[in-house]
This record gives structure tokens, C-alpha cells and sequence, in this order.
């Protein structure tokens, strides 16, 4: 029976119902078409005794019922809504699909030199890897399955049909062809029949090497890159010489279904290397280095539906597939509305906008409330005026401070508590009521290590995995968190209102291209300069085994002379020292300047003398505070507050993990004023110092560590390993 003969039945008997007022049965169809229903006949369930019961250890007393009401005529009358919330729910597995596609396409980098992320669905059956035939789950629905849960048996995915199969749905997609020509309004699906031959080739160490930085990352370190040359079998020529590589597969096993299907995510790019590179596939390892598809096409819209037959020459051997193809273009367009807040087909609606108390912490400082994206280079105001919704954080700034309080707040939103920390003001798995959005505001599109700049600008392997884009850091990829590249202009604590500028998608200054392209300028420089570099140490007197290091790493140290640094015509440059003395040398490096803190935003009241923002030992403001026991909405942390000891990148996210703990305590409270406001302390700092000098360094702890001033490799191995902490960093911001 078709779907609308059941629906007119449906109709007729609840219209016969309707009449008698009665409904039998112990379930109720409800239709959007007619939502006037008669009232149903529900009977009181006798009262409840009060009876003391005992509930994960805890005592309850239930309430004697009231007898139960039906509900009004008015009631009854209203339209049906889509949920409690009115919002219709993302059908599980849909979603945990969508929102992979979303975090591996839209954080990616755009692909460039002909290369392209392929987005594919293939039916066929989950099968044991040992016995060879379909796994058996105790399961009714389709499951998406965990292959790398070990208690589970080893799978594989044999994508492959019978020749019945093929033929039924070989006829049904001609039937669907032949529908979208006849029918009116609709779009035209478009066919196309192709014979083929692909040869598949192993490629050599040195031809991995001269693939593109972009696809090399994406190549699984455990299997040899293949190459694919497919040959037109019409015309004898080569189509597609192309190198592909999977990044994520997804199984789904359909016990109601003849068929289970994948879902995988590769990417592939031209190969235009020479042909010596390239390595016969050995099908005596039981590899299949040859295969000839005849393949008929069906696209439509943003797909396109393969139906292949298979065959291998070796053994005549044929299979019959199905594959399913989405339009990556139109993926990353889609992608690109949803996150614009636009309407698009990643999502039903675009996300509504949403209000909420406001904290902001500031780390070079931050407020809340509603989002307003305008044109480049407009002012945009975010005020917060509602107590309804979601409520709102604004980091401003997302260097170490930022980054680390944007991480501990999302692992405390997610009940979890946060990592080498002893404060404990949040107990372990504390949630809101109404959640948490995150506004991220900064100039830049990413992450720079600025401990590692000296490496990163004279060492290319380094130049570029030390700026790490947001949009690539997936632990970043959430609903709660919104980056918006601009600057901070203002903030008002009164009325807790944050105005920025927002920069333009065209926008180059402080992007990773224009790092690398200043970076890599920079090394250039350092490598064409004959007469050697200078590093002119000013200010205090050195340390002396500072100056011990630099002299073994062959570096002329100059102290207690003040450099004065003029340009010449040939693009060069003269130093003339205090005592009159000239040099000209190959290059001149700046490796010390008076710092300047970003806090011009912030009411002067704020800051002390030197323009650092006044804070209490809780990390808030001490500007403009509200009563002791009151919520805190203002915090700063990192290079921007005024507080004891060096600023430092390791102090910096030390902070930020108190402000974070603060700030979700504050959220906390405003949703149960009868909670206690329990906030963390950070203590003092006393001057602590790391200074790496070639494969050596020289730590110090403080005037009360036990060793004071300690140096040598093993020093430089603890406080900065093989690449200036970066590996440190990464372990600390994701433990």
C-alpha cells in the first residue's frame, strides 16, 4: 500500500472517531492538517500513599497525586509543535554524519593545485574480517559502528552486490531519469555511460616526497601511497592520473536493510610526476593492480549516483557497486552559509540569536551579549540587555591565556573538570541550565607559538606548524564557540556592552598567509647576508652564562653599548654604537623592545600606570566590582594584568584556568542565587626565567627554588625540548 492511500485511511478512521468523541485503543495519530481533535477520556489514577523511597541513596517523599485533567478545548485546538522546544530534532546519526563533514571539510584549508575532498556513500555489507560474513549485532536499527572499540570483532567493508541488485536498481534510477524529464518544475537528472581501466601503482619514498604539503598531511603513515592512471577504453586516452587518500571512513550496519553502507571522506589531487616514481601494484600479495569498470552515471543536483560493474583481467572476476557522490563545491558553500548565520542546507534554520548573562575574560578583555556581524572596518556593538538564552562569554584575545580559558570552558561545560588545576570550585560534572555561547574575539585567523617565533624565523620546517588556524584545531569545532576576526574598540563594565571591528574576508594582515609570507621573507634575508648577523643585547647587564652560551654558538655579544640603527640605500643597514663605532651587517635583528599591553578598550579606571589591567587575586577586574558575594562578570589574564612575576606563556594559561573555573562559577550562580560563589585563587608569582641558547638552555626558578639558577642540554630538553616548547605547549592546552 503507497504512503498516501495509508494517510487517507488514517484520515477517515480518525474523522469517524472525532465524531463519537472517543478514541480507542491505548495511541493517537496526531496530524498537522487537522490539529482540532477531540478530547480524550483519561482517568484519574487512584492517589498515591505517601510512602519515603529510596532513589541513588537518596531519600524522597513522592506527592499524592491530583487527579488528573484533560486538557482544554483551547488546548486541544492549538497547532502542533515540533518538540518542547519547537524546534525539530536532528535525527541522531544524521547529525553525528553532518557535524564530521562539517569539522573535516569546513576546518580544512580550501585545496589548491587541482586538488579536491571527495565525499562518497557506498552500500554493501560489514563483514568479520576472519569468517567473511556480515556481522550480527544485537541491535534493531541502523548503528553506526565504533571500528576501533577493541571488544569488538574486526570488520571490513566489502562494498558489493548481486547481479539482481544491480539490475533493480539500475531500472529504478532510469525510471527516476525519466521522471525528472517528464514531470514539471523539477530539476533534470543527467546520465552519462563510461568504459574505463584503472591501473594502480605504489608510489616510491622519493615520489612522496615531491607530493604538496597539502596532501602529503592528509597520507596514513601506515599504508603506501597509491597513484591511479584510468584510460578511456573508447578513445585510448588517459583521463585521470590522480593520488588519493582516505581521512575518515564511517560504517553504518542496517539490520533492516539488505545492505549496510560507508561513508568516507578522502581527499585526491593530480599526479605530474615522472612515471620512474611509480611502482607495479603485486597482485601475488593479493592486491589488485588492474580493474575495468563500465559504469552508468546519474547526477543530480549536488550528487551523483555510480552504478558499476567491475571486472578484474587477472581473474575475470565481477563485482557490481553502488556509490553515491556529494558535490564537495557545494558542501563547502553550504558550510560557509551555516557559519555566516545565513540560511543553508547544512541546517533546517539558520541558529536563532540568543542572549544571556555576560562574563568576559580578557587576555589582551571581554564582555557579552548579542552578536551583530557587519562589513569590514564597521563598528560592531554587542550588548547585553536579556536574562533569557544562553549565557554569553567573550574572550578577547586568544593567544595562550585565551586559548587555555576557551578550552577549560568547554571541557566544563561538558562536565568535566579541568586539567592540572588544584582549584575546585566547579565540582565535577556541574552543568548549566540554560548553557554557555563563546565569543572569540581576535585580529588573528589562528594560534601562534611566540615562544618558538626565534625558531620559526630562521628554520622553515618550523615557519609554518607553529600558527595553527582556528578553523583547524577540531577541538575548537563546537556549537558553543563563534570566532570573529576584528579588534576590540570598546568595552563598558556599566553597561556591559563589548564594540569591536571587524576585519574583512579578504582581510591578509595577521593571517597565516601573511605570517608565512613574512617568515619565510625574513629566513630568506638571514641566508643571503654574507657578512654574518648581529644580535645587539641592550638593557641590564647578561647574565654570565648567557653570554657563555652565545660566545660557543660563535655569536659576537656587544653589552653596555647602545645601538643606534640606520638604513641605507642598497637595503642594508649601519649600526653605530654609543662609543661611535660603525658596522654593516648582513642583517639586523630586533630582539628586544619596550612592550606596549592592548588595553586601550578598557575605562583608564581599569588599568594602572603603565596600562595594565588591576585585577584581585580571583582574576577579576578590581575596577567597578560588584558586592563580595554578587556574580563576577570581568576577568584578564595573561600579558595584559597587572600582577607579580614575568609574563610568561606557562603563567598565562595557568591563569586562565582559574578565570575559566571563576567565570563558569559566576554562570553557575546567577542560575541558583542560593549556591554558594565559590571562586579560585591565583596565588603569586615569584620572577622565574627560561632562555634557550643553541642545544642548550639556562632556567630560573625563582630567589625560593631549591636550585635557583640551573643550565646545560638537560635543562634544555625540561623546559624546551626539540622545538622550543611547542610540544609542551600542545600538551598543556590539550592534556
Amino acid at each position: 500500500m503507497h504512503m498516501k492511500e495509508i494517510e487517507k485511511e488514517v484520515r477517515v478512521a480518525r474523522a469517524e472517531k472525532q465524531k463519537s468523541g472517543k478514541f480507542g485503543g491505548t495511541a493517537r495519530l496526531l496530524d498537522r492538517a487537522q490539529p482540532a481533535v477531540a478530547t480524550p477520556q483519561i482517568k484519574a489514577e487512584p492517589e498515591l500513599r505517601s510512602v519515603k523511597q529510596e532513589t541513588n541513596g537518596t531519600a524522597f517523599e513522592p506527592l499524592a497525586s491530583a487527579p488528573a485533567q484533560a486538557p482544554s478545548t483551547a488546548t486541544a485546538a492549538m497547532p502542533w509543535e515540533a518538540s518542547i522546544v519547537n524546534v525539530e530534532p536532528y535525527e541522531d546519526l544524521t547529525r553525528f554524519m553532518c557535524d564530521k563533514m562539517f569539522q573535516i571539510i569546513g576546518s580544512a584549508d580550501p585545496p589548491i593545485g587541482g586538488a579536491k575532498f571527495e565525499i562518497e556513500g557506498k552500500l554493501g555489507e560489514i563483514q568479520t574480517h576472519d569468517e567473511q560474513s556480515r556481522l550480527d549485532m544485537p541491535v534493531l536499527t541502523e548503528t553506526l559502528i565504533a571500528k576501533d572499540n577493541l571488544r569488538l570483532t574486526r570488520t571490513r567493508f566489502e562494498s558489493s552486490m548481486t547481479v539482481g541488485d544491480h539490475k533493480h536498481l539500475n531500472e529504478y534510477l532510469n525510471s527516476c531519469l525519466v521522471r525528472t524529464q517528464k514531470e514539471p518544475n523539477r530539476q533534470i537528472m543527467h546520465y552519462k555511460h563510461t568504459q574505463e581501466t584503472d591501473n594502480f601503482y605504489d608510489l616510491s619514498p622519493s615520489g612522496r616526497e615531491m607530493l604538496p604539503d597539502h596532501i602529503r598531511k592528509y597520507l596514513n603513515p601506515m599504508f603506501k601511497p597509491r597513484v591511479r592512471i584510468t584510460t578511456d577504453l573508447a578513445t585510448g586516452m588517459i583521463v585521470a592520473k590522480i593520488i588519493k587518500s582516505r581521512i575518515a571512513d564511517f560504517d553504518v550496519y542496517n539490520p533492516r536493510c539488505k545492505f549496510d553502507y560507508r561513508m568516507s571522506i578522502s581527499i585526491e589531487c593530480p599526479w605530474d610526476g615522472p612515471e620512474s616514481h611509480l611502482i607495479m601494484v603485486n597482485e601475488a600479495e593479493g592486491r589488485r593492480g588492474e580493474r575495468q569498470k563500465d559504469r552508468m552515471s546519474y547526477r543530480h543536483l549536488a550528487y551523483q549516483v555510480d552504478l558499476t560493474q567491475v571486472t578484474y583481467p587477472q581473474t575475470q572476476k565481477k563485482e557490481h557497486e553502488l556509490e553515491i557522490e556529494v558535490a564537495p563545491d557545494a558542501l563547502r558553500a553550504e558550510i560557509q552559509l551555516a557559519r555566516d548565520g545565513r540560511s543553508n542546507m547544512m541546517s533546517r534554520d539558520p541558529e536563532p540569536a540568543v542572549s544571556g548573562d555576560g562574563s568576559h575574560i580578557t587576555e589582551s578583555a571581554t564582555l557579552t551579549a548579542n552578536s551583530n556581524v557587519t562589513d569590514a572596518g564597521l563598528p560592531v556593538e554587542i550588548q547585553e540587555n536579556e536574562k533569557t538564552g544562553a549565557h554569553k562569554v567573550i574572550i578577547a584575545g586568544c593567544s595562550y591565556g585565551g586559548i587555555t580559558a576557551l578550552l577549560s570552558l568547554l571541557s566544563l561545560i561538558d562536565g568535566e573538570p579541568v586539567k592540572n588545576t588544584t582549584a575546585t570550585a566547579v565540582p565535577t560534572g556541574t552543568r548549566t541550565i540554560r548553557g554557555v555561547e563563546i565569543i572569540v574575539i581576535d585580529e588573528r585567523d589562528g594560534f601562534f607559538h611566540t615562544v618558538g617565533a626565534p625558531l620559526a624565523h630562521v628554520e622553515r620546517s618550523f615557519s609554518a606548524s607553529f600558527w595553527k588556524r582556528f578553523n583547524v584545531l577540531k577541538e575548537l569545532q563546537r556549537p558553543e564557540v563563534k570566532f570573529i576576526r576584528g579588534s576590540v574598540q570598546q568595552v563598558d563594565p556599566g553597561s556591559r556592552t563589548v564594540s569591536y571591528t571587524q576585519s574583512g574576508s579578504e582581510e591578509k594582515q595577521n593571517s597565516l598567509s601573511e605570517y608565512l609570507s613574512e617568515a619565510l621573507g625574513h629566513i630568506d634575508c638571514i641566508e643571503r647576508a654574507k657578512e654574518g648577523g648581529v644580535v645587539v643585547i641592550g638593557g641590564a647587564e647578561f647574565k654570565a652564562k648567557a653570554l657563555q652560551y652565545l660566545q660557543e654558538q660563535g655569536v659576537e655579544v656587544i653589552l653596555n653599548q647602545r645601538p643606534s640603527v640606520f638604513p641605507l640605500d642598497n637595503g642594508r643597514s649601519k649600526i653605530v654604537f654609543g662609543d661611535n663605532t660603525e658596522m654593516r651587517p648582513g642583517y639586523v635583528f630586533t630582539a628586544a623592545s619596550k612592550v606596549y599591553p592592548s588595553t586601550g578598550y578598557l575605562p583608564a579606571a581599569a588599568l594602572d600606570e603603565h596600562g595594565y589591567v588591576k585585577i584581585t587575586s580571583n582574576l577579576s577586574l578590581s575596577y567597578n566590582l560588584p558586592s563580595p558575594k554578587a556574580p563576577l562578570h570581568d576577568f584578564a589574564v595573561g600579558d595584559i594584568a597587572s600582577w607579580s612575576g614575568i609574563r610568561r606563556a606557562g603563567a598565562a594559561m595557568a591563569m586562565a584556568k582559574i578565570a575559566a573555573i571563576n567565570v563558569y562559577s559566576s554562570i553557575l550562580s546567577t542560575e541558583d542565587p542560593t549556591r554558594p560563589l565559590v571562586l579560585g585563587e591565583f596565588p603569586e608569582v615569584p620572577p622565574m626565567m627560561g632562555l634557550a641558547v643553541g642545544k642548550k638552555a639556562i632556567g630560573y626558578g625563582g630567589p625560593d627554588s631549591e636550585y635557583g639558577i640551573k643550565f646545560g642540554e638537560d635543562v634544555m630538553a625540561d623546559l624546551f625540548g626539540k622545538d622550543l616548547a611547542w610540544t609542551s605547549a600542545c600538551s598543556t592546552l590539550y592534556p
